[in-house]
């Protein structure tokens, strides 16, 4: 659904000088608008309309207004409605080119009407925004992440879940939540030990200089390199059609070539078996001082086929779940995750598993939370560990450590469940405990 051109209003007589000149400056107006609709041409043997694209770009003037006049207004109105049982809001830019793009608003709602569109349209207007150009309504299915995700990929300033790997190393796993400690304004993130070292009994480690870690890890942006060429190899030669598809793609992988993965320093880490509760478990974590400029949220994508069990997460659009402090895990309780390998999952916190044993650890056993996923979807996999898990009201209650990836197991005291598979958890109340040892501070999420 487009959004209404804006058309010049000529006045009834241009014979004044000051008529003329009125008409002169709108005309002018009207060009420099990067969003305005431009006749067909004729180029590459196609003739057509040149089509706006959208173009991802910081801009902390957009993103202020947006929050100050538009978002609010946007959420209330899909909150009053019962129409919609999804939607997605994006802040971007448009433009034809990437060098003349302006700030716009993009909606997209499931079976959007002309009536609701045309109201938003006037919703915005109504805000008198000086910076945001537009405000572009589309209908059609939303969703942030499919069945896989796309979490293996390059995000600017990334969220949950997102691919991480130390600098030339090929281990990786996903960012974990964004925190900072009492008296210290740096910001930081958390993953697991064995994402990024290949020891699992190292105690607390320290690392100076510290190490680089990237986003995407190093395997994930080579496998995304390959991918894109893989689909160039497919663009036929000689074929014109097909001219443009190879031009983009061409300009992807010399933009994946060029990217700054550089996402921060690895400071310290802990891998161990401590008492806790009670029970010997891991404490397993690596902490990540973040570069500023690419510091992200805490919050995590949700995925269409929640609308299933939507009365247990907020928002109710569907997009993101964001964190909301955190609290101890409880038993039965549904819980979810957005990790680098299987994107957004639900499960529950079922028992306490008195059998656990990890590679390196001497033979040791030790007891750890255990999460089932919904029906015979696995809640997690290989890639993922350094998840952080929600519960239904946004609350952080732990990592994923690891689990039975891949081979489903009968559970020594849980043989009734038949065979399953087990995702191992770390406990958010383990997780503070041992960093206020490692920093000597107490650490608060962002």
């Amino acid at each position: 659904m487009s959004p209404p051109q804006r058309t010049l209003t000529r006045p009834y007589s241009s014979s004044s000088a000051a008529s003329q000149q009125t008409l002169r400056q709108s005309e002018e107006e009207e060009n420099d608008d990067p969003l305005r609709l431009l006749p067909p041409t004729y180029q590459d043997g196609f003739y057509g309309r040149p089509m706006l694209n959208l173009f991802p770009k910081e801009n902390p003037a957009a993103e202020n207004e947006f929050k100050a006049k538009l978002q609010l207004g946007i959420l209330d109105y899909f909150g009053r409605s019962t129409k919609y049982e999804s939607f997605s809001m994006l802040l971007t830019h448009a433009g034809y080119t990437a060098e003349n793009v302006a700030p716009v608003v993009v909606l997209c709602a499931d079976n959007l009407s002309e009536t609701d569109g045309s109201h938003l349209i006037e919703l915005y207007h109504s805000c008198n925004c000086q910076i945001i150009k537009r405000l572009f309504c589309f209908t059609g299915t939303t969703a942030r992440y499919g069945v896989y995700s796309d979490m293996d990929r390059f995000f600017e300033k990334p969220d949950l879940g997102s691919s991480l790997g130390l600098q030339n190393a090929k281990k990786t796993c996903s960012l974990g939540p964004y925190f900072r400690f009492d008296q210290d304004p740096k910001s930081y993130c958390l993953t697991v030990h064995h994402g990024v070292q290949d020891d699992f009994d190292a105690g607390a480690t320290f690392y100076e200089p510290p190490l680089v870690v990237e986003q995407p890890s190093l395997s994930d942006h080579i496998n995304q390199t390959a991918e894109i060429k893989g689909q160039l190899a497919l663009v036929t030669e000689g074929v014109r059609k097909n001219e443009e598809q190879a031009r983009v793609l061409k300009e992807e992988i010399d933009a994946l070539h060029n990217l700054k993965r550089e996402f921060g320093r690895l400071v310290a880490s802990e891998a161990c078996i401590v008492e806790h509760d009670g029970h010997k478990c891991h404490s397993d974590i690596a902490l990540i001082h973040v570069d500023d400029t690419r510091l992200g949220e805490n919050r995590m994508g949700l995925i269409p086929w929640m609308k299933r069990s939507k009365v247990l997460w907020s928002p109710r659009d569907s997009s993101h779940l964001s964190v909301a402090g955190w609290e101890k895990p409880i038993f039965g309780v549904a819980v979810a995750k957005a990790g680098r390998t299987t994107g957004t999952t639900i499960g529950s916190v079922e028992f306490r598993y008195a059998h656990v044993r990890f590679p390196g650890d001497g033979g040791i056993t030790t007891s750890e939370l255990c999460i089932l996923g919904q029906g015979a979807n696995r809640f997690a996999e290989t890639g993922d560990s350094g998840s952080a898990v929600f519960n239904s009201t946004g609350k952080l209650v732990g990592l994923v450590l690891g689990g039975t990836y891949g081979v489903p197991v009968k559970a020594i005291g849980h043989e009734a469940l038949g065979e399953i598979h087990l995702t191992y958890m770390m406990p958010i109340d383990l997780i503070m405990e041992r960093l206020q040892l490692l920093r000597g501070s107490a650490a608060n999420l962002l």
